[in-house]
């Protein structure tokens, strides 16, 4: 090639970039906005992180046959809720929930199948081809209410955050890209699912995403009538150290105390490669196992191998939660709920504004100890003790119970009172 033709095409490919690679990013977003659809959720009686009212995020079909579309748990809420979707120019479609997933903020969702747009196609997933750093991604979404649209950046890394395993990426992320796909740009396929921003007031460009690998296994067990619902593991762990990532025993309640000692590093299960450094890592690897399963662990500088049962953890839509005078309750049976003697527990999930419950002083994270004198361990014992109550204009006195900051005291107890009104269970 003659010198001044190869300066200009140099030139050329530095004004304009890789012809290839604008074709190919056009097509990026041309694909999401036909898989991508707008979720709104509408949740009367949110719990804890759920939001009250309409909210809206993002989600995208990944089996037309069947019409699955997956999102975040977040967006279409833990609790009971009114969930609808709309592929761009189109209206708005009932949805239903099939799957909530406890451990990563994953959901499954499903819509008619006919009245899915017939131009609309599922979303190819990067299944078990984990993204590098560097790899150019985008975002497709509804950023704070901008509807279907993407952001650009690239995959950050790998980190760990409030007991999950994320992709970092720092594509702009806002309101509204949740549950939304995150695309290599090079391949066109889904690698993550959007989440959340780290923290917009002290990061900038720290966004994280549920590697679409967690999805992919879910999928595939849902897809074979298998429960695909992580392990109960009756297991306390150290908090995660990012400088010396390992999963390290705090304290394990199974009813045979040779099993697991404090201070055991969780290597890999038996048989496998894989390292496991994280929570995640080993609930990953458990998904789908139905019987006990044998796992290398570190002790005193030797490896020994243990054999766990496995149960797995009760779904998130067979949850039943309780409310009244404006307050919600829900039952929590905590993993190490022996140590102080405890029973199961019942919580108070959310109070709202200016209702009877907020002015009585009840908050979110109180415990209910008793109700008219009578201990409770359950929503079914405080259903019991309120029926006769309700509506009736008579008051329950409440003793709740919270953690008490004074040494020498594990609780503080208070005696709240409250008209009882509106009582009843809610369900999915």
């Amino acid at each position: 090639m003659p010198g001044n033709l190869l300066r200009f095409s140099i030139l050329l490919f530095a004004l304009h970039g890789s012809p290839v690679f604008a074709d190919s990013i056009e097509t990026v977003f041309r694909d999401a906005a036909r898989y991508t659809v707008k979720i709104k959720t509408t949740t009367e009686y949110p719990y804890l992180t759920d939001d009250l009212g309409t909210t809206f995020g993002a989600g995208f079909l990944v089996d037309k046959k069947r019409g699955w579309i997956l999102t975040n748990r977040h967006v279409v809420a833990v609790a009971p809720s009114t969930v609808e979707v709309r592929f761009i120019d189109n209206v708005y479609l009932p949805a239903e929930k099939i799957y909530m997933d406890p451990q990563v903020d994953l959901a499954l969702i499903r819509i008619p199948t006919e009245s899915i747009p017939e131009n609309a196609i599922a979303a190819d997933l990067a299944c078990f081809e984990q993204p590098q750093m560097g790899n150019s991604v985008v975002i497709f979404g509804h950023p704070s209410g901008l509807n279907f649209t993407g952001t650009r950046g690239i995959i950050s890394g790998t980190t760990f955050v409030e007991g999950n395993e994320s992709l970092q990426t720092d594509a702009p992320q806002n309101s509204g890209n949740s549950g939304g796909p995150l695309i290599n740009v090079d391949t066109g396929k889904v690698v993550g699912v959007s989440e959340a921003t780290f923290d917009s007031k002290n990061s900038e460009g720290l966004n994280l995403t549920v590697s679409i690998d967690h999805a992919c296994k879910i999928i595939s067990l849902i897809e074979d009538e298998r429960d695909p619902s992580p392990a109960s593991l009756p297991i306390v762990f150290m908090e995660y150290n990012s400088d010396w990532p390992q999963l390290i025993v705090a304290n394990a309640y199974y009813a045979d105390k040779s099993l697991l000692r404090t201070g055991d590093i969780i290597l890999r299960l038996l048989g496998s490669e894989a390292k496991i450094t994280n929570v995640d890592h080993l609930l990953y690897q458990l998904r789908g196992v139905e019987k006990p399963v044998r796992i290398v662990v570190q002790r005193n500088e030797k490896e020994v191998v243990v054999e766990l049962p496995l149960q797995r953890q009760p779904s998130l839509l067979e949850q039943i939660g309780l409310t009244f005078s404006g307050m919600t309750l829900l039952d929590f049976s905590p993993i190490d709920k022996s140590e102080n003697g405890d029973q199961n527990s019942v919580y108070v999930v959310h109070v709202a504004d200016g209702t009877p419950a907020d002015n009585a002083w009840f908050e979110i994270w109180d415990s209910i100890y008793s109700v008219n004198g009578k201990r409770v361990y359950n929503i079914e014992d405080i259903n019991r003790q309120l029926q006769s109550l309700n509506d009736s204009g008579e008051e329950a006195n409440i003793v709740v119970r919270v953690k008490s900051k004074r040494l020498r005291k594990l609780y503080n107890y208070h005696e709240l009172v409250l008209e009882v009104r509106g009582l009843r269970f809610l369900a999915h």
